[in-house]
């Protein structure tokens, strides 16, 4: 979304790229940071539901194509980002 968030939202992407991770992106623009991107229409004052009904989907359905139970994940864990 293009709100106060925007600019942390870029850094953490920069930092996971750092890592070498694969960064999918969905929103109303692209950026050279992600890998893949999904084009979102505006939402408004609803994007940040436009935006995270997609990122549920994709993970339910990378999670089944993987094996893996959706409603039971293992190993998970929790991540922190100190500013």
């Amino acid at each position: 979304s293009n709100d106060e968030n925007k600019a942390n939202m870029i850094n953490c992407t920069a930092e996971v790229k750092a890592r070498g991770a694969k960064v999918i992106a969905i929103g109303k623009e692209n950026n050279e940071l992600f890998d893949e991107f999904i084009y979102a229409p505006d939402g408004k004052l609803a994007d940040a539901i436009s935006n995270v009904i997609p990122f549920q989907l994709l993970s339910y359905f990378f999670a089944i194509e993987l094996g893996n139970k959706p409603d039971r994940p293992r190993n998970l864990a929790k991540s922190v980002t100190v500013k």
